[in-house]
């Protein structure tokens, strides 16, 4: 129940001590994402700023990969149709090899098929389309 009165009637210290808690409740929650965001947003005005010749960057979803998070949460190999776990890795090194410069500052998926990626119409629309596969609002 919300105490009701002056903060003299209340007590500064009890409301101090409720303006503190409320606000410390907040912050701890916003510094939790505030330095993930701060990061990814960092990253991509660097792929902005940054020629691809100097420092590539490609972000990318690693796949659905077993690990021992999952399975602390009940899942087994069998549960899901697992990607292999070597494949984050593998899709990281050509990402960062001059085959993929296309794809500085964009984002992708390391189960997309990198043939696929690289020519027909999903290369098109990325040589054509300076937003495409980019994250962000387009227009502002």
């Amino acid at each position: 129940m919300q105490p009701t009165g002056s903060i003299l009637e209340i007590g500064y210290k009890e409301v101090v001590a409720d303006l503190a808690t409320n606000a410390n409740s907040i912050v701890a929650f916003v510094h939790l994402f505030y330095h993930q965001g701060k990061r990814d947003a960092s990253k991509k005005l660097i792929a902005k700023c940054v020629s691809p010749d100097d420092l590539q960057i490609v972000s990318f979803h690693p796949g659905l990969i077993f690990t021992g998070a999952a399975e602390k949460a009940g899942y087994t190999r069998t549960t899901l149709n697992w990607d292999d776990e070597d494949l984050p890795g593998h899709y990281a090194v050509w990402a960062a090899s001059d085959e993929a410069k296309f794809l500085h500052g964009r984002f992708t998926w390391a189960t997309w098929d990198v043939d696929e990626i690289s020519s027909g119409k999903i290369r098109e629309r990325i040589d054509g389309d300076a937003n495409y596969l980019k994250v962000g609002v387009v227009g502002l």
